[in-house]
C-alpha cells in the first residue's frame, strides 16, 4: 500500500496544484494552416484565451480496516488497512451546476468493498466537496 498511497497523494496534490496554476492559464490562438494542414498558433499576446475550467476536482483517499471507514489515512493507519480508495467530485462550477458529480473512482487491489460501503464513501466524498467550497468561498471574499 505505501507507494500506493504515495501516488494518490501525488495525484491530489498535482490536481490540487493543478487547478490553482491553471485558473490564470492563457492558450494562444490556433490556425489551421492549408497549405501545410498543420495547426499553428498565432505569436500576437492579444489574441490569447483563458484557459476555462468547469470545476476543482476535489479528491478524497478512504481507508477500509475491519468494516470501519477512515478519510485520509495517516502512513501509520495505512499499514494496517485491508484496502484503499480515492474518489474525486466535481466542485459546483461557475455556471451555478452542482457539484458531487464523480469524477473517478481509484481502488487499487486490496480487499473488495460492498456497494454499500462504496456508497458510504461516496458520500464522505460529497462531504469533501462541501467543506472544500466553504473553504474556497472564504478564501476568494478575503
Amino acid at each position: 500500500f505505501p507507494s500506493c498511497r504515495y501516488f494518490m497523494l501525488l495525484c491530489t496534490a498535482f490536481r490540487c496544484v493543478a487547478k490553482s496554476k491553471l485558473g490564470d492559464t492563457t492558450l494562444p490562438s490556433t490556425i489551421l494552416n492549408e497549405q501545410t494542414g498543420l495547426i499553428e498558433t498565432t505569436p500576437s499576446s492579444g489574441n490569447q484565451k483563458p484557459l476555462k475550467l468547469h470545476c476543482i476536482p476535489i479528491p478524497l483517499t478512504i481507508g477500509y480496516f475491519d468494516n470501519i471507514l477512515m478519510a485520509d489515512p495517516t502512513l501509520d493507519e495505512e499499514s494496517v488497512l485491508d484496502s484503499m480508495v480515492t474518489i474525486v467530485m466535481s466542485s459546483t462550477n461557475e455556471d451555478g451546476e452542482d457539484g458531487g458529480q464523480l469524477i473517478s473512482v481509484n481502488k487499487p487491489g486490496g480487499r473488495s468493498m460492498t456497494a454499500r460501503d462504496l456508497g458510504a464513501c461516496m458520500q464522505m466524498a460529497l462531504g469533501r466537496v462541501k467543506e472544500m467550497e466553504l473553504l474556497i468561498s472564504k478564501r476568494q471574499t478575503e
